[in-house]
């Protein structure tokens, strides 16, 4: 609001056309509150700067390189310029330069960081740069509609010279009439009023033209911009739940990792399940901690050999099992290949017992067989003994 302020009052005759003076030659409030705002966004960048414990760190924040840049800028002009440009009799240069006239248009560029404080607003501008290319074909589609259409009027317009100089004098000429008056609807009825008057077979195709372009076209791009801003708005949401999510549990984990390896073990996921404030931004985030529970040996544990998750991935596989994810081919297959792999482990199990079980059974089996020869060895001796028929 300070930039509309200055750009108004900060003039010979204020609210009134004119130039608006540079810094230098403006009265000392406006000075005074253009040194205010340096100091003011100079400080919070060095306190910023000196809050990143590596200082190359801060070159990967996006919004921190931003404010980098408009500080600069604003140091530049509120600073340096003044003295730069300078006369020779101590007056500036800049006061109609372009050079200071672009500088203080670059100013307009610290309302973007109105964006961190309104997601909101954030989420519409991310869905229209989604939309781009789906805007791109529908003003496309307008334009070859327009296109055929200037071209139908050209030609039947051409013995009417008062409808022809007026709004069909050449194709881009009527282009631009039934842009203006048929598409945007400007002055639309004085515009069919005069093909009524003077040419009323123009003024039907003007019907079935408006019905294409201004309603079809036109309320088709409203639809493709609603449908991407939605999608994006569902997106941003779920992005700033997770990370909401993530915050907290990293906060958790900070206080439980015991052995300080930024890793979580199945033991570590236990007392995180224990805490209340992980509870909480589970249930917060729709993932059940019951079914984490449940699960939770199939994730931290691989050929029954336990496995240390980073946080990263530890987080996917929180998300994944939010209540209100619908289930995918994905999710199916991965199914399948942990029932297949505990299956196969089990079946495994299974056979080494029974393999196990047979190889015993096969021993007794063995060792009956020779006790019972020894038996018959014994009694055909005994048997021997007294002259009798052994026993076959």
């Amino acid at each position: 609001s300070y930039i509309a302020i200055d750009t108004d009052w900060n003039k010979d005759r204020p609210l009134e056309f004119g130039e608006t003076r540079s810094l230098s030659e403006s009265p000392p409030f406006f000075i005074a509150m253009e040194n205010i705002f340096c100091v003011y966004f100079l400080g919070e960048w060095i306190i910023r700067f000196l809050a990143f414990e590596d200082k190359r760190n801060c070159l990967r924040d996006g919004w921190f390189v931003f404010d980098s840049i408009l500080v600069g800028i604003m140091v530049l002009e509120t600073w340096c310029f003044t003295f730069i440009f300078r006369g020779e009799e101590g007056q500036t240069l800049g006061g109609n330069t372009a050079v200071l006239r672009l500088i203080r248009l670059l100013r307009l560029s610290r309302l973007m960081r109105m964006l961190r404080s309104m997601p909101d607003l954030m989420i519409l501008i991310k869905g229209m740069n989604s939309a781009m290319k789906s805007v791109f074909y529908v003003m496309c589609l307008l334009l070859m509609v327009t296109y055929v259409f200037g071209i139908v009027f050209t030609q039947l317009s051409q013995n009417n010279p008062r409808l022809g100089v007026a709004y069909f004098s050449s194709v881009p000429h009527s282009m631009y009439s039934l842009l203006i008056y048929l598409t945007l609807l400007d002055s639309l009825a004085t515009f069919l009023e005069d093909l009524r008057k003077n040419m009323w077979p123009l003024l039907a195709i003007s019907v079935v033209f408006i019905c294409l372009a201004a309603l079809t076209v036109m309320n088709m791009l409203i639809g493709v911009l609603c449908e991407v801003v939605s999608s994006v708005a569902n997106n941003e949401k779920e992005s700033l739940l997770a990370l909401d999510v993530a915050e907290k549990l990293q906060t958790v984990l900070a206080g439980l990792d015991t052995d300080d390896n930024n890793l979580i073990s199945y033991e570590e996921f236990t007392k995180i399940i224990d805490h209340p404030g992980a509870l909480r931004a589970l249930e917060a985030a729709g993932v059940n901690p019951l079914a984490v529970v449940d699960i939770a040996e199939l994730i931290f544990f691989d050929n029954e050999e336990p496995v240390d998750l980073t946080f990263e991935t530890f987080m996917n596989m929180i998300m994944d099992m939010r209540d209100t994810n619908p289930a995918t081919v994905k999710d199916v297959v991965n199914i399948w290949k942990q029932i297949k792999t505990t299956t196969n482990r089990e079946l495994a199990q299974l056979q080494s017992n029974l393999n196990g079980v047979a190889e015993k059974l096969d021993q007794k089996t063995d060792k009956l067989e020779r006790q019972l020869n020894c038996a018959l060895d014994v009694l055909g001796q005994i048997a021997a003994k007294l002259d009798t028929p052994p026993l076959s």
